[in-house]
């Protein structure tokens, strides 16, 4: 066991037999950083709260749980937290949801790892005078990994409109983000790895303009990027990997402006790229890798300011590469 405390930070390290602060002495209250790792019988930090004045409430700014298989809930006053920025929970079994009324509003990082039973990242109810609302959160990262209960964040983009960076993987039940089909206004970074059962990004991308990267991969039963995506002026990197019932984007379908990285692989029904790429001045990777055996490409050629090309398993390029622009590509590297 360790246990280290001083006017900043209260750390706790493999105290097996830990089940309650308050029965032990101990209290957070003062403390800015706090840490539980391998404490297997702490249930909560309840008893400690119930002591707790609104008055009172601890200036808390980080909060890392891990390895606690009894911890089931979040202190039911943290939405008085006024100060806490970070929270992460990993290998917290008895996790299922934050209730949507004891979001802290402070609230700018979470992470949550391997907590087999969340279902769901806020729960919400009708009627409920404490509910969030964009203007409230503030959270703008956002990352969930092995967690495969997962089935949604929750139903509605608008309650983390501030959300920039969100990476979703592992989790094998994810079958949407928001219910509504919207994205976070003002998101900028989106990965989504390894959820099998995803259908859907989003309704459309019209509403969410700033996004500036989009990674997917793994997502085995996603068909398109929706409605909007060439409306991203802002977007930068596409990466999309194993994703086998991928079509082809609509020929207007990709952002022009900005967009410097095109990385599609080992998505077989990927069939061709937009006739257009040439125009995509700012391109400057552009790799196809696995994809249709048939893959065509347009006949207009290649941006001419590409530094990098990859292809492969693509027998019609390899014909003659003059005839798809090969020798004007002066800037490859």
């Amino acid at each position: 066991m360790l246990r280290s405390a001083n006017s900043e930070t209260f750390n706790i390290y493999g105290w097996k037999e830990l089940g309650s602060l308050s029965q032990n002495g101990l209290s957070i209250v003062g403390h800015r950083f706090i840490t539980f790792r391998n404490c297997p019988q702490l249930v909560s930090l309840e008893t400690e709260e119930e002591r707790f004045q609104l008055d009172k409430i601890p200036g808390v700014e980080s909060l890392d749980i891990r390895a606690c298989e009894r911890h089931n809930r979040l202190p039911k006053v943290l939405h008085a937290f006024p100060l806490i920025t970070r929270i992460e929970l990993e290998e917290c079994p008895g996790l299922v949801c934050f209730a949507e009324s004891n979001f802290p509003p402070a609230l700018k990082e979470l992470r949550i790892v391997s907590c087999v039973n969340l279902l769901y990242l806020v729960e919400e109810k009708e009627n409920n005078n404490k509910s969030m609302s964009s203007s409230t959160c503030l959270l703008e990262r956002l990352e969930i990994r092995d967690c495969p209960s997962l089935i949604w964040l929750s139903s509605r983009a608008d309650i983390c409109n501030r959300l920039q960076h969100l990476d979703i993987s592992n989790c094998s039940e994810f079958g949407s983000l928001f219910l509504n089909a919207k994205l976070p206004v003002m998101l900028k970074h989106l990965e989504i790895w390894f959820c099998p059962v995803l259908e859907c990004i989003a309704q459309d991308f019209l509403e969410t303009t700033d996004l500036e990267s989009i990674t997917i991969r793994g997502a085995e039963k996603l068909k398109s990027l929706q409605r909007g995506f060439d409306k991203l002026s802002h977007l930068q990197e596409i990466r999309l990997a194993t994703c086998p019932n991928l079509v082809p984007f609509e020929e207007s379908g990709l952002p022009t402006t900005n967009l410097r990285v095109l990385m599609i692989f080992d998505c077989e029904n990927f069939g061709a790229l937009p006739k257009c790429i040439n125009n995509f001045t700012s391109l400057r990777e552009l790799e196809v890798r696995d994809c249709s055996a048939d893959i065509s490409f347009p006949e207009e050629g290649f941006p001419t300011n590409l530094t990098s090309l990859q292809i492969s398993n693509a027998p019609k390029i390899y014909t003659s590469p003059v005839e798809w622009g090969f020798n004007r590509l002066t800037s490859l590297q």
